[in-house]
């Protein structure tokens, strides 16, 4: 899912150079979707367009924005997704007829209406995408902009029309995001159903849609140290937490601090605690992770664990593998040790795969970080919110909170203005009925009609008030838009998906529209997970990481490097004697055909196939020696060192020499290399595997093309500085499509 704000600010200034950080993006999300000025409605006291509920404790679709004003322009109204416009209603000239329904309370209501239906994907169960449908409202719209018409495409970012009046205020819209039960359970990943955040709980989050923070629980017995342990197998510390608490694991990077993982603890209840900040933590993420790995393989040599396997634990807290049965060898009893700052203050070090942990992301909505499901309560269909959680929820809120106080519902609206009760509100996903459905005013509104607040005995009030609901309402809605009746605060629906970034195949298209329809569709899990695993997951990071290997693959078209003839004789000059300063570890006649470039980064080279295999745990590092290709025996050559003459000699073809050199260098015998190209997740995972081993993030980080590409292609630092670019780097090709992709995936 790609998903952007209804109003898209320009990036000017400093700004640029935080686009790329979640924090900023939070803020720069908020900042384009400012509410409408707040204005105290129906003499009870409560805000106009707050979302669930509004005056007289209304159940409310969504939130009133303002449209950003840039002294120059008015910020104009775009599509937040890839979508399809399901309903349009064109706006009604103004009138300044005092009968005309629109001109009520301080003044004209613009009844512009677009509603888009948005099909995508937010993950997958191992080759199944986990698909939803949501709805997006774009009402009180004064003007469209375009062709819009019923049934017609629209695309993240299209220009839809401006923002009108409410009640005679202008450019302001109301904006609603919404879906039916079923989607809502995908969404969510569980029943929509309210969960009482009091419950610890009882196992793992997910594994179909990961994404965002990661969030580890761990119970009181969870072992901890004062100093960095040295074994990554569990064991008996002699101390442990003490109480329960929530650790929030902050990558994607880290906020304010390009490269970092914040750390933050919660109590059991989700209240937060202490901070700290691991520095670099993304960077070095691929280290820690082999590191670990090599500390357990030396102390247990026939231990099932992998550096990849690591490399999960690490970035997820549990090992998700491309399905519950897929996953790369790590030890059942591995340690997850990092440093954090405990809900009491203290900094230790805690075990978080320690025994009745349980380890979720944002995909889980946790209702202990405030995201719960409420329904009505009562089954009347009418637009008065009856929930008692729902109420509960906003009268305890605040420095001292009260359950016995603002029982009356009048009363209790008055509350909604309050910092703590609307942050409070923006989490709770609420089932109500759907307030532009014309058919159902009466049965919807009528309760306030007998109201003391409302319009009792009051007959000409209510038939103005009822006049003025036809008006802002229509006839023959989509029936699947009002079965969708769970709705969403929109700015925290937005902030929270936009921290997901797994692609479906139209935004791959529009990414790759190179490529074929079944590459595409062969492809995109697998690059979505690598996406996801190796923290590729801002608009900056996935622009250089795409755009590279656009050029690398031509957009999927080749995944295994291009030859004429016999592929060992095309790449028998990637086995010359060069390879002696360990160029590419190739050694024998047919090294260079064997292992050749594969996959969505062109893996080249007997070293490089033998350092994923290491990391995929296809293969021990101790069944070969680290120095196979120190030997200039296998180019027929005597002496520790080739001559500059000599870098070309290509490796010999007497079998008993090179039986005998294999028995002496013990190199790394790679075991069906083609399947680098033949299984999908090896071919795009070895991209991932290698940013994350040459820290490529940094270069993304820096928006860097350059650098990005010397580290891709192996070329000296001098290439591109004082030396011009060899024509087979593609440079200018890879820059162009880097700036393409950044355009296609950001805001600009």
């Amino acid at each position: 899912m790609i998903i952007s704000p209804p109003f898209l600010l320009p990036i000017v200034g400093q700004d640029k150079k935080s686009t790329s950080k979640k924090q900023a993006d939070d803020e720069r999300t908020e900042a384009a979707m400012p509410p409408s000025a707040s204005r105290l409605v129906g003499g009870t006291g409560a805000e106009e367009g707050a979302f669930p509920v509004s005056n007289h404790l209304m159940w409310h679709n969504g939130v009133h924005l303002q449209a950003p004003d840039l002294g120059d322009r008015i910020l104009p109204l775009h599509a937040i997704a890839d979508g399809e416009i399901l309903f349009l209603n064109r706006p009604t000239p103004h009138s300044a007829d005092p009968l005309e329904g629109l001109n009520y309370d301080e003044g004209w209501t613009d009844n512009g209406c677009i509603i888009l239906k948005h099909m995508t994907e937010i993950g997958a169960a191992g080759d199944r995408p986990v698909s939803v449908t949501y709805y997006s409202v774009y009402m009180h719209i004064e003007k469209f902009i375009g062709g819009l018409a019923e049934g017609k495409k629209v695309y993240r970012k299209d220009v839809l029309g401006g923002a009108g009046r409410v009640y005679g205020h202008s450019k302001q819209v109301h904006f609603e995001i919404c879906s039916d039960a079923d989607n809502l359970k995908k969404i969510i990943g569980r029943h929509p159903t309210w969960q009482d955040p009091q419950h610890p709980p009882a196992k793992d989050g997910r594994t179909d849609s990961v994404f965002g923070n990661l969030y580890v629980y761990l119970p009181a017995a969870t072992p901890t140290s004062n100093t960095a342990p040295a074994d990554h197998l569990r064991h008996d510390t002699g101390s442990t937490l003490g109480a329960a608490q929530w650790i929030k694991l902050d990558y994607g990077d880290g906020g304010s601090t390009p490269g970092a993982c914040v750390l933050t603890s919660y109590s059991a209840t989700g209240q937060p605690g202490n901070t700290r900040t691991d520095n670099d933590a993304e960077y070095n993420l691929y280290k820690d992770a082999t590191d670990r790995h090599s500390t357990v393989i030396k102390a247990h040599p026939h231990a099932q664990s992998s550096p990849s396997g690591w490399y999960e634990l690490l970035r997820f807290g549990r090992n998700l593998g491309r399905s519950d049965t897929d996953k790369d060898p790590l030890p059942d009893n591995a340690a997850h040790w990092r440093k954090i700052k405990t809900i009491a203050g203290n900094e230790v070090w805690a075990d978080l795969n320690a025994p009745g942990s349980y380890k979720f992301s944002d995909a889980d909505f946790l209702p202990q970080f405030g995201w719960n499901c409420y329904d009505d309560d009562i089954a009347d269909k009418d637009q008065r919110c009856d929930s008692l959680k729902l109420k509960a929820l906003i009268r305890t809120q605040g420095d001292q909170p009260d359950p016995d106080r603002n029982k009356d519902d009048v009363k209790l609206s008055r509350r909604l203005g309050d910092k703590d009760v609307a942050r409070a509100l923006r989490r709770t996903i609420c089932k109500f009925p759907n307030e532009w459905d014309r058919s159902t005013i009466s049965q919807r509104y009528g309760w306030l009609n007998e109201m003391e607040y409302g319009f009792k005995d009051r007959p000409d009030d209510w038939k103005r008030f009822e006049n003025h609901l036809k008006a802002i309402s229509f006839d023959k809605l989509p029936q699947e838009y009002l079965n969708a009746q769970w709705h969403f605060h929109p700015t925290e629906f937005i902030k929270h998906f936009r921290k997901c970034r797994w692609l479906n195949e139209d935004e791959l298209k529009q990414i790759y529209p190179g490529a074929s329809s079944a590459n595409r569709t062969k492809y995109r899990i697998p690059v979505s997970r690598s996406i996801r695993k190796y923290l590729i997951t801002t608009p900056l990071r996935m622009a250089h990481f795409l755009g590279q290997a656009a050029v690398e693959t031509n957009q999927f078209l080749w995944m295994s490097e291009l030859y004429s003839g016999s592929a060992y004789d095309y790449f028998r000059h990637y086995a010359k004697a060069s390879n002696f300063k360990g160029w590419l570890g190739n050694v024998e006649w047919n090294d260079g055909g064997t292992y050749r470039g594969r996959g969505f980064k062109q893996l080249t080279g007997r070293a490089n196939y033998a350092l994923y295999w290491v990391y995929k745990g296809w293969l021990q590092s101790s069944s070969f020696s680290d120095d196979w290709w120190k030997n200039t025996g296998w180019w027929g050559l005597s002496g520790n060192s080739i001559p500059p003459a000599m870098l070309a000699t290509l490796p010999i073809q007497n079998d008993q020499i090179v039986v005998q050199l294999k028995e002496q260098m013990r190199p790394p015998i790679i075991v069906n290399p083609d399947r680098v190209n033949t299984e999908l997740e090896a071919s795009i995972d070895t991209a991932g595997w290698f940013w994350a081993r040459n820290t490529l993030l940094i270069a993304a980080d820096s928006d860097d093309v350059a650098a990005m590409t010397r580290k891709i292609r192996g070329d000296a630092a001098s290439v591109g500085v004082t030396t011009s670019w060899p024509v087979s780097a593609h440079f200018t090709e890879r820059t162009e499509q880097t700036s393409r992709i950044k355009k296609l995936l950001g805001e600009i």
